[in-house]
């Protein structure tokens, strides 16, 4: 759930679009290969992550959930920056010269 996975899922997918290409090359019978490998050797799982990546990707669901999540990102990464980051990075002055964590629940 929630943004980071829609992102997450866009990603993997591309991900796994590119190593079946980098495995199969660009063969007349391609399509049969990659529907040959993703039948036989990905696990549910994988599976599961293709699906998701693509219905992301898809004209139906882009904006509700890929555009949405990235807009999500990329403000996560600049409040991080502005908070943890050195002073005045990110545009903001806070700064941060430590971090407290427990080390054990």
């Amino acid at each position: 759930g929630g943004s980071g996975a829609a992102a997450a899922a866009a990603e993997e997918e591309a991900a796994l679009a590119a190593a079946a290409r980098g495995l199969f090359g660009d063969q007349a019978a391609l399509h049969a290969l990659y529907t040959l490998a993703r039948t036989r050797h990905f696990g549910p799982e994988v599976k599961r992550r293709i699906l998701s990546g693509n219905f992301v990707l898809s004209s139906e669901a882009y904006h509700d959930y890929y555009e949405l999540a990235d807009w999500a990102r990329r403000r996560l990464r600049r409040e991080f920056a502005r908070a943890f980051g050195p002073r005045g990075a990110g545009g903001g002055n806070a700064g941060c010269d430590a971090l407290l964590a427990p080390t054990a629940p």
